[in-house]
């Protein structure tokens, strides 16, 4: 979440790799999590 801070998005989301459909405004957003570099994040971006 700390990256998408950095690059001026908003992190709204995720989908987990065996996942078929993503987790908008999850639960627990304080909580750590392992995060694989298969999962993907749903941003609200300003451009480019």
């Amino acid at each position: 979440m700390v990256r998408g801070r950095q690059r001026n998005e908003i992190v709204i989301g995720y989908r987990l790799a065996q996942a078929e459909r993503a987790i908008m405004n999850p639960q627990g957003k304080s909580e750590p999590r392992k995060w694989s570099v298969d999962d993907v994040f749903v941003v609200i971006s300003l451009g480019e």
